[in-house]
């Protein structure tokens, strides 16, 4: 994933750009297809509709709300379920299901990185969407993402807060992600050749975190 390599934070950034990109596409895709079904009645493609959902569909969506509180190891095999199953053409609602929820969960992903702009664009991008585009989800769709994308996401944020917290308490930044390179200079709360002043590490990631946090609650809150 262009998202997550470590080489170049602007890919990263730019990846998540084009992940709202595809949002786009995706609703304009369902859209289309809207606009095409609209000639059935509407008592049977809703019946055609909920019938498909329930044939492939059910045991996901039971396997996800069970893992609520659980590892992340228990969403495995639903994620893998969503990457391995094979999809038919853009127009057929469950192939738009499956790549729904695909993107979602890939943003979800991206808003763990250690990276804080990578890490914050990304949640930014997920509670846009959802915002942008919730009202077009089934309730397959929103199951799914509640309990595979929202609450995963939740959790590791408050989990890593605490965690980082921890560390500052007991002075150990060295151990923070990415933070030993400017750690030597920053301790010492003095300005660079340049004459930019190197922020302490310590408040600097304890404002990262907070803000994630914030954001992260902000969005799930609203959704």
């Amino acid at each position: 994933c262009f998202g997550r390599q470590t080489e170049d934070l602007n890919i990263s950034l730019t990846a998540i750009g084009q992940a709202w990109a595809l949002c786009d596409f995706l609703q304009a895709a369902r859209q289309r297809q809207e606009s095409v079904s609209s000639s059935v009645p509407a008592a049977d493609f809703t019946s055609s509709a909920l019938s498909q959902h329930n044939s492939t569909s059910t045991n996901e969506s039971s396997s996800a709300i069970e893992a609520l509180g659980l590892a992340d190891a228990a969403l495995g095999p639903i994620v893998s379920g969503w990457w391995s199953e094979e999809l038919g053409e853009l127009g057929m609602p469950r192939t738009q299901q499956i790549l729904w929820v695909l993107l979602l969960q890939s943003l979800s992903v991206l808003g763990r990185d250690p990276r804080h702009e990578v890490r914050l664009g990304a949640i930014q991008t997920l509670f846009r969407t959802l915002d942008m585009h919730g009202d077009t989800f089934d309730a397959w769709e929103w199951d799914s993402i509640v309990w595979a994308v929202v609450l995963p996401l939740v959790g590791y944020t408050l989990e890593q807060r605490a965690y980082v917290f921890e560390l500052i308490a007991n002075g150990r930044l060295d151990e923070l992600p990415d933070v030993t390179a400017a750690s030597q200079e920053s301790k010492a709360q003095m300005a660079s050749k340049s004459g930019v002043f190197i922020e302490d590490p310590a408040m600097l990631y304890s404002k990262q975190w907070d803000e994630t946090a914030a954001t992260t609650l902000q969005g799930a809150a609203k959704t």
